[in-house]
């Protein structure tokens, strides 16, 4: 599942829809932590419940990085 905001041409690259809520997540090669979240705010418009999610990277750590969101490694993944 994929979302998108035409209007302000952002999207998620994929949402998890479990047990009535939705956990987003996007996928980077590279990633700079102030810009890591900046699609995530198209989920304002789901009026679903919005789990944890994250941005799955290249890098080696698990980082908290936000309430609810966290860099996660690909390995991981």
């Amino acid at each position: 599942m994929k979302i998108r905001d035409c209007d302000n041409q952002k999207e998620m690259d994929f949402l998890i829809d479990r047990n009535g809520k939705i956990y987003p997540f996007e996928i980077k090669l590279n990633y700079n932590s102030s810009h890591a979240f900046k699609n995530f705010d198209v989920l304002d418009s789901i009026e679903m419940p919005i789990g944890y999610g994250g941005l799955i990277h290249a890098g080696d750590e698990i980082i908290p990085a936000k309430t609810n969101y966290w860099l996660i490694p690909s390995r991981l993944v």
